[in-house]
This record gives C-alpha cells, structure tokens and sequence, in this order.
C-alpha cells in the first residue's frame, strides 16, 4: 500500500518540486552559511531550469531511439512523432516560463521595501511556475508508469 501511494502520478508530480524546494532552500543555507533567510526558497529559476533540463534529455532520448531504429519504421510512428512534437512543445513553454520567472526574480529581488509582495512573487509565484513545470513534465511528457 505504501510503495502505490509512493509511485502514484500525482504523488510524484507534487513530490519531485516539493523535495527540490526543500534541498535548494537547504543547499542555499549552508553554503552561505547563516542563519535562514526568505532568499533561501526563491527557488523558481532552479525548478524551471530543472524542468528544461528534463524537457531537453526526454528530447534527446526520443531522438535517439529513432535513431537506434536504423532508417526502419518503428511500429508505433505516430507515437514516436507525438511523442517529438509534444517534447518540442514542452520545451518552448519551460523556456517561456523561464524567462518569466526571471524577470519577476529582477523585479523583485530589489524589493527590498515590500517584503511580502517578494515573497508573495518570488516565494510562491515563482515557486509554482516552476514547481509546476516539473509536475507537468512527470504527469503529461514522461509519464510514471
């Protein structure tokens, strides 16, 4: 019962940024080494530049597998060019969604005089931009079997 509710789609999806949020926000603290300070989880651009990250390796793993086919035509063809487009299509929107997020990053990480309004952009906002990029990465491009 344990193990299902572990690999289940959604408990991964949520799970994956959650953990990424906690070890970013941690690996921040120690390495500056002081106390915690609300920077420490403005972690948007790492979980989107994550995302892409995962986006760019599906691609080349689509890629190649095409290519291991040796010019013959896989049975599932259309599966593969779905697969292609809808990784292409992924892409473009992390990339997108990046930008964004570091343009809310430089209009806020100067907002030093509105504190909540930099956590509300940078600590939330940001946070489920990216966190959300990876959640729809593992749900709707990957896949968990």
């Amino acid at each position: 019962m344990f193990v299902e509710i572990l690999l289940h789609a959604y408990f991964v999806a949520l799970g994956v940024p959650v953990i990424l949020i906690g070890v970013g926000a941690l690996a921040k603290k120690l390495i500056r080494g002081t106390s915690w300070i609300r920077q420490d989880f403005f972690l948007g651009v790492d979980l989107a530049l994550a995302s892409l990250s995962s986006g760019l390796i599906y691609l080349y793993q689509v890629l190649e597998s095409a290519r291991n086919a040796h010019g013959v035509q896989p049975p599932n063809a259309a599966s593969a060019d779905q697969k292609l487009l809808l990784g292409v299509s992924y892409v473009v929107v992390a990339l997108f969604a990046l930008l964004v997020v570091m343009s809310a990053h430089q209009d806020q990480e100067r907002n030093t005089t509105n504190p909540m309004k930099q956590i509300i952009w940078l600590g939330v906002i940001s946070n489920l931009v990216g966190g959300g990029l990876l959640a729809a990465f593992i749900l709707l491009v990957q896949g968990v079997k």
